[in-house]
């Protein structure tokens, strides 16, 4: 009777090892799919997405043309009554967001791999501009041609507008830095900020756009 329990817990834990070991492997194999370099990294979430039709999560603006006169109008307001603090902002934020981002890790002494930035950056580039491309929004320079509207833009870039490509890459970084080093979390997401406030103020962008970058980081960040 001692001899046949013992054969029974033998048995017993030899199928739960084994069923242990089936899950570990299908865990490895799951994880391989979204491997980037490392899986707690940022840029192993956001590569997951690459198979899934991203723009789909977001609101069509084609839909919402309305909005987007509305927004015009609204940057009318916003763009000919600048202040000298809202131009300031403009002048410090007129490079690229990973700029910024760097800057701030030298002067706290945060390190980072340059090469999964730079890999990180150029995938959120190249997402984001597919997604431009589908939808073909023009820039809120050319629309307020069309409806008679003055905009006192700063800078008119030829790219298509919706998404806003520099505050979806802003506040995909900001995530980013502040996984490597969360003391600064506060610095990362103001530089997001900046940026979005930077973008209205030259006009280079309307708030559907930002709000389509946001939307777009957020979503990216939930898978």
């Amino acid at each position: 009777m001692y001899k046949l329990l013992y054969q029974n817990k033998i048995l017993i834990l030899l199928g739960i090892l084994t069923t242990v070991f089936f899950i570990y492997k299908i865990t490895i194999k799951k994880e391989k799919k979204v491997n980037f370099s490392d899986s707690s990294e940022l840029s192993s979430i956001i590569i997951e997405s690459k198979s899934k039709n991203t723009s789909s999560i977001l609101p069509d603006p084609r839909k919402r043309i309305k909005n987007i006169h509305n927004d015009i109008r609204y940057l009318q307001h916003l763009t000919n009554n600048k202040n000298d603090e809202q131009i300031k902002l403009i002048t410090k934020y007129n490079q690229e967001p990973e700029d910024y981002f760097m800057e701030l890790c030298k002067e706290k002494k945060i390190f980072f791999d340059k090469d999964k930035v730079t890999n990180l950056v150029d995938y959120l580039e190249k997402l984001s501009k597919s997604i431009k491309n589908k939808y073909k929004i023009p820039r809120p320079y050319i629309l307020a041609k069309k409806l008679d509207v003055n905009i006192n833009n700063l800078a008119k870039p030829s790219s298509f507008s919706y998404p806003s490509g520099k505050v979806f890459k802003s506040k995909m970084l900001s995530h980013y830095f502040s996984y490597i080093d969360p003391r600064y979390d506060y610095e990362f997401q103001q530089i997001t900020k900046d940026i979005e406030l930077a973008c209205l103020y030259s006009g280079i962008n309307t708030p559907f756009d930002i709000r389509g970058s946001l939307l777009l980081a957020q979503k990216i960040m939930e898978k």
